[in-house]
């Protein structure tokens, strides 16, 4: 039986087995959802026969990158490939006060600000197993991967050694909701002075990474990733309330943040590209 598999994005070691295993379980696309994610960035085409790897070829473009291999094909269902748009109506949020009943503790090190929340009672994220996913992470050029601890969602925990603190943000952001929509157009995909915010599968801009739980080892999952964007301001206390400054949502030099979850273990992952 000869079927293909197709993969949202490219950079992947064909030589080693289980980050190529691990990269087709990540990345794992519907035909027609790899020919739009190939409008914006290259994608793998894994051709199979009887359960084997005859052929990878580079999308768009057919060129042969590697094949035959003698790697076991993981069993995988494709993901399905949808944003997060402006949207009065939208259930999801970027910004705005960081709701009074939730509490975050962390570290010394890891001052976040709060970037808002996924409602995961939306049938796209409600395999997360919690009511709202509150995202916290800093701001500008932080890089570090961090895992958070989400067993009590209304108090999600920094994973990392050492005494923990309670943390209130001194700045927060504009607010903005989204919703959550497989239809939307060429030019919002590529349009990256107001982005739109892509799930399902992530869109590295460098190496990708495969992020394991640290207390299952199980591979996470992909919720979504946020781009900085100019529509959503800091703001900080003034004199008659919060005022805008001239910063906004930025991660690194207009990067984007990429979050992941396990919902065996209620730990997210979040790192930056």
């Amino acid at each position: 039986m000869n079927e293909s598999i197709y993969l949202g994005g490219w950079e992947v070691d064909f030589n080693d087995s289980e980050e190529l295993k691990n990269f087709i379980i990540q990345h794992r696309l519907s035909k027609d959802d790899f020919d739009t994610f190939t409008t914006i960035q290259s994608g793998l085409e894994i051709k199979t026969e009887n359960g084997k790897i005859i052929e990878i070829l580079n999308q768009l473009g057919n060129e042969k990158v590697s094949g035959p291999l003698d790697i076991p094909i993981p069993e995988s269902e494709p993901h399905r490939l949808f944003w997060l748009r402006p949207s009065a109506s939208g259930r999801h949020q970027l910004g705005g006060g960081m709701p009074n009943e939730l509490k975050f503790s962390t570290n010394d090190s890891f001052a976040p600000i709060y970037l808002g929340h996924i409602d995961c009672k939306d049938s796209h994220f409600s395999w997360l197993g919690i009511n709202k996913l509150h995202l916290f992470y800093p701001l500008d050029f932080y890089f570090e991967p961090t895992f958070v601890d989400y067993t009590n969602e209304l108090n999600p925990e920094l994973l990392s050694d050492g005494r923990k603190l309670e943390f209130r943000p001194k700045k927060q952001l504009s607010s903005l909701t989204f919703e959550a929509t497989c239809n939307v157009t060429t030019e919002e995909v590529e349009n990256e002075y107001d982005p739109i915010h892509q799930c399902g599968v992530p869109l590295w801009y460098q190496y990708p990474e495969l992020p394991k739980c640290p207390k299952t080892g199980e591979l996470m999952k992909f919720v979504c990733s946020i781009s900085s964007t100019k529509r959503i301001s800091v703001l900080k206390k003034g004199m008659l309330g919060m005022k805008k400054t001239d910063d906004i949502l930025q991660f690194g030099d207009m990067g984007n943040l990429y979050v992941f979850f396990n919902p065996n273990s209620k730990i997210a992952y979040m790192t930056t590209q």
